[in-house]
């Protein structure tokens, strides 16, 4: 058994006054001091190391700009070693290549250091605070005298031979990503938040890359050997993807108190808990439970007991004027009187023009919103700064954070946007991103309600990467993106109590033609447009009935794919009142994009005049949005599905989706005349026939979206929107039906029609028969656990590989039959 190894490097994290932390004997210097000097580096001593504070070229407000918005190196490779045994963290549980944040703790609770543990293979890889070298050592000799007597083999490996360089920058852009893409073969998009690689960098091999950093923003920090240090910093700082500048200490400093990050020595030290400096979140579950590291009776007694035990905590504060609060100042009750706490750190805020600032007040005074005093006199006059409690951190963390780390907030927005690009552009990454994304969301949909819903956001997304990369020949792309949709599908087939769901679908009266279809003077013969009046025009021209349960499958193939996916679309409107903007905007997208592959069509003359301004208005979005793919292979279609597609359209329109959801309806209107889709053109050009109405009534957008409707003479009901179909008669009503016309559906909502489609519903049903229990129920696909997930995942690689050139594969998933978890069975994705 091979021995643990640990390797061990120590980080310095930044102080506000940085001569505090001059060492006693010589200082040291890092394997970049020649090459900070050439760069006209204003040198302090800082931890006992010579280190660049800021450069000649900007100060250092303007280097903490550039970081937001570009790109910036630091160097870190002031780097010593220690162990990890007495962390709080959950190093059992940590997966390979991934990394955690963790604290060392004393017998009193106070904390020793915070340090950043990845785990490898056969060791693990800490990186800590030089400034605490000489404890951490000493700390790290006594626990291998105690790892040796328990007969555990360690070896620690100093790598004093190291630099630690900092590429951060602003991942919106993503600046960063395109400077460190371009020296690297690995897939960045692949390598999230706290995970790390061993791999050449511009042509240096051996380089740990690791995603974190100490500013808020999205940031690699890169381990190599220390000769090639310089090389690699000249190569990144004449990078042309992306302006990239050096910058040193005060930016760094400034960015991380932004970010809200502690400092060690300045906002924590030995005399502070976790749960007094807000870190209680570092402190793993697992370790809570088992309550075996330093200080654990007291730290847990302050977390159970919340504020009872709890003499002080840290906080966050901002002021809109007077001097900034620095570290040291007291902390008075409004009235001056009584000083009730101390600031740690503190700057002017280069991105919000105002004063940020940490710093311990007694609990009492921590609730949001509370209003302070910081006696910013220093050794002048007596001279206040009005502060107000905050949350933190006081700029948003840009981390690029992988979907199970998201599970405290599923309505991220950033990282929703993240994985509808991925998903979006999938011919652009690696396959195994796909798959792992499409793994994540399987587990997520079981997990509740709140986490299918955020699932189903993703659908318009999934449903396009699923058709494009079967028309552009990704199978292993469209192979593991459809395994999610069947079997989210056949899951939805079930009520939350088993039983299975029918649908209600709305018909019009043989009696009489649809209220589509009547001219609208005649159908409104009362006075006033009450809710009792209304609903007997509802029941006088429409009739309900349910038809359903609609059949499970085991593949998806040519004769089901667009019931499936039609009935997976009904689902999404259904639930489109809950979802995001930018989920409504990705359902435009996808209906303009899948129609529009393959083909150029022009832009219809209403369309043109009609959306005009707010098309100007949106321009630059859209463009990112509307993706044209004149090249890309057309992608068969069904009018069953587009008039689906149009429903939710509808719905988007009165929301703030409006004009794409007008461009993907003009699309669907222009692919069904090219394909003669007869339903689908009933229902587009009687939306387009609305809008000349609306274009000569000389109404705008911004009128589309408000529609105002009287229930009674005293009362005003302002509709934000209606996801029914728009007709002539329907705006003239100021009323919206909830449902599709009926007979647009009733010729196509079912393709069994075909001698091919019921020779395969046949063979489907006896399957079917095959797979019921003892009281008929029919099975639905569920994973319900890591483990099952893993093995999709498995299944899906190995399928991928041995299979893939045969257009099929086989995935093991879990089927759930009344309860029952215990039977298995391979499924066959026909292609």
């Amino acid at each position: 058994m091979r021995p643990l190894t640990i390797s061990l490097q120590s980080r310095a994290l930044l102080k506000n006054s940085f001569q505090r932390n001059a060492s006693q004997g010589l200082p040291k210097k890092t394997c970049l001091f020649d090459f900070h000097q050439a760069h006209r580096a204003k040198i302090v001593e800082f931890g006992g190391w010579l280190m660049p504070v800021c450069y000649a070229d900007q100060s250092v407000g303007e280097s903490h700009l550039h970081t937001r918005n570009h790109c910036s190196i630091f160097d870190v490779s002031h780097i010593i070693a220690f162990i990890e045994k007495l962390t709080v963290a959950d190093v059992q549980g940590l997966k390979e290549h991934r990394s955690v944040l963790t604290l060392f703790t004393n017998d009193n609770g106070g904390i020793k250091d915070d340090l950043i543990i990845t785990k490898d293979e056969d060791h693990l890889f800490l990186v800590s605070n030089a400034a605490c070298s000489d404890k951490d050592i000493a700390h790290m000799k006594l626990e291998l005298e105690h790892f040796k007597k328990d007969g555990r083999d360690v070896t620690v490996e100093h790598l004093d031979n190291r630099a630690l360089i900092a590429v951060q920058g602003l991942v919106d852009g993503p600046e960063m990503i395109k400077v460190v893409q371009a020296g690297v073969k690995y897939d960045m998009r692949c390598l999230f938040f706290m995970s790390s690689v061993v791999t050449s960098v511009f042509d240096i091999p051996n380089c740990r890359l690791s995603r974190c950093g100490y500013t808020g923003e999205d940031g690699v920090e890169i381990s190599i050997d220390s000769d090639r240090a310089v090389e690699l910093c000249e190569k990144i700082l004449n990078s042309t993807q992306a302006p990239v500048k050096l910058a040193g200490l005060g930016a760094r400093d400034s960015l991380r108190l932004e970010a809200a990050m502690c400092l060690y020595g300045t906002d924590m030290d030995e005399t502070t808990t976790p749960i007094e400096a807000s870190l209680s979140w570092l402190i793993a579950r697992r370790r809570r439970e088992m309550a075996d590291f330093p200080g654990a009776d007291i730290i847990m007694k302050q977390l159970k007991s919340k504020e009872k035990n709890i003499s002080k905590k840290r906080v966050g504060m901002i002021s809109t004027s007077g001097r900034p609060p620095r570290g040291n100042y007291d902390i008075l009750i409004p009235n001056g009187d009584v000083v009730i706490g101390k600031v740690t750190s503190g700057c002017p805020s280069p991105v919000l023009k105002e004063n940020v600032a940490m710093g311990y007040v007694n609990s009492e005074y921590t609730k949001v919103g509370t209003q302070l005093k910081v006696d910013c006199s220093g050794n002048r006059r007596k001279q206040f700064t009005d502060v107000s409690v905050t949350k933190m951190p006081f700029v948003a963390h840009r981390f690029y954070e992988k979907l199970r780390d998201a599970e405290t907030k599923p309505s991220s927005v950033q990282l929703q946007e993240r994985i509808i690009n991925l998903l979006r552009n999938f011919q652009d990454h690696a396959n195994e991103a796909t798959i792992s994304i499409c793994s994540e969301l399987l587990d997520f949909y079981h997990k509740g309600q709140m986490w299918r819903d955020f699932c189903f956001e993703f659908l318009p997304s999934l449903i396009e990467c699923y058709l494009l990369s079967r028309g552009s020949g990704s199978s292993n792309v469209s192979l593991a993106v459809g395994t999610l949709l069947i079997t989210i599908y056949n899951c939805e087939l079930q009520n939350a109590d088993g039983s299975l769901k029918k649908e209600v679908i709305r018909l019009p009266p043989a009696t009489q033609p649809s209220v589509f279809s009547r001219d609208p003077s005649n159908l409104m013969t009362f006075e006033r447009l009450t809710e009792k009046n209304v609903f007997s025009l509802n029941t006088e021209c429409v009739h309900h009935c349910q038809i359903g349960p609609h059949l499970a499958y085991s593949s998806i193939n040519a004769s089901n794919r667009f019931l499936l996916l039609t009935n997976l679309l009904k689902t999404y409107n259904s639930l489109m009142d809950k979802f995001s903007l930018m989920s409504i905007e990705s359902y435009c997208a996808m209906c303009y994009s899948i129609c529009r592959s393959g083909f150029q069509f022009e832009t219809l003359d209403v369309l043109k005049s009609f959306v005009g301004p707010g098309l100007r208005r949106q321009e630059q979005h859209l463009h990112h949005l509307m993706e044209e793919r004149p090249n890309a292979p057309r992608i068969l279609l069904s009018s069953y599905f587009l008039v689906e597609a149009i429903n939710g359209l509808q719905h988007a329109m009165f929301g703030n989706a409006c004009v794409s959801a007008l461009l993907a309806i003009e699309s669907i209107h222009l692919r069904a005349k090219y394909e003669l889709y007869t339903d689908v053109l009933l229902v587009t050009n009687a939306i387009l026939n609305t809008l000349e109405t609306y274009k000569n009534a000389g109404m705008t957008l911004d009128n589309l979206i408000g529609i105002y409707a009287a229930y009674s003479p005293a009362v005003q009901v302002h509709i934000q929107r209606s996801p029914g179909l728009i007709t002539k008669a329907s705006f003239k009503l100021r009323k919206f039906s909830s449902k599709l016309m009926p007979h647009a559906l009733s010729n196509s909502s079912s393709p069994s029609g075909s001698p091919r489609s019921s020779r395969k519903h046949e063979h489907e049903t006896a399957c079917l028969a095959e797979e019921e229990d003892d009281d008929g129920q029919l099975p639905t696909t569920s994973v319900s656990s890591q483990k099952n997930i893993d093995s999709l995942e498995e299944s899906l690689n190995k399928s991928i590989g041995d299979e893939a050139d045969e257009g099929s594969y086989t995935s093991t998933t879990l089927v759930t039959a009344n309860g029952n978890d215990k039977q298995q069975q391979s499924v066959e994705a026909d292609l």
